[in-house]
């Protein structure tokens, strides 16, 4: 990947809440923050941000976990029941 992208690379080998593992691997566009404190070099957070959607493709799990409207995460913070509008198919 060029410029300032990164990838974030796994396989799924163990479970990810109720889903059980698939053993399958995936590879994503990611970008991070880190968050300092106010005026110090002291590392207080960071955020990663990644398309779900298509790790869920990637992995195998994606057409079950919109079947039955999964929650993600746990307790339900995002409603995974469709997809995006304009979003692509990702053919892994």
């Amino acid at each position: 990947m060029s410029g300032g992208e990164r990838a974030l690379t796994g396989t799924i080998k163990g479970p990810l809440g109720s889903i059980p593992p698939t053993n399958k691997s995936f590879r994503l566009r990611a970008t991070a923050f880190f968050l300092f404190a106010p005026d110090t070099a002291k590392l207080v957070g960071e955020r990663v941000y990644f398309d779900l959607f298509t790790m869920f493709q990637q992995i195998g799990i994606l057409e079950a976990v919109v079947a039955v409207g999964t929650q993600f995460p746990a307790g339900g913070v995002v409603e995974i029941n469709q997809r995006e509008p304009g979003v692509k198919r990702v053919v892994a």
